[in-house]
């Protein structure tokens, strides 16, 4: 089990079940994440991100009712402190060129595995600006 100084606040939004079962059960293992909320749809990801506050967005390329670049922005436009990690099947350099623009503060191909979100939020969390640090300061 991780200990983390800061009692984080994650919503995870994947169109993908299976994706989102998985994930879960591997944060469960890091004990100071105080709460773990999931998002099947942008919509409901949004309506999470109106009404809560989070630390990060673990976020799926591929939503039923849109895309991963498009709540990305939506994030960042309207809470830009939230760390968004897009984690994603699609290693297209133009989509991961098109997540970057978006401000992505990671992008994950999920063949890197599962435990890469662990190291991240690990990383993070004993920051204590989550802003100072950028996509290539962390070794995958």
């Amino acid at each position: 089990i991780f200990r983390l100084k800061k009692n984080l606040h994650i919503l995870q939004v994947d169109g993908a079940t299976s994706i989102v079962l998985y994930i879960k059960v591997i944060l469960l293992t890091v004990s100071s994440i105080q709460k773990i909320e999931t998002a099947g749809t942008m919509a409901k990801a949004k309506t999470l991100l109106k009404s809560q506050n989070f630390d990060f967005v673990i976020l799926g390329a591929f939503l039923p009712d849109g895309n991963g670049i498009e709540l990305l922005k939506w994030i960042k436009q309207n809470y830009p402190k939230i760390i968004v990690i897009l984690f994603t099947n699609d290693s297209n350099p133009c989509f991961r060129r098109d997540a970057e623009k978006a401000e992505v503060d990671h992008f994950l191909d999920k063949s890197m595995g599962f435990e890469t979100i662990i190291k991240i939020l690990k990383h993070h969390s004993t920051t204590t600006n989550y802003n100072d640090t950028k996509i290539q300061n962390i070794a995958y």
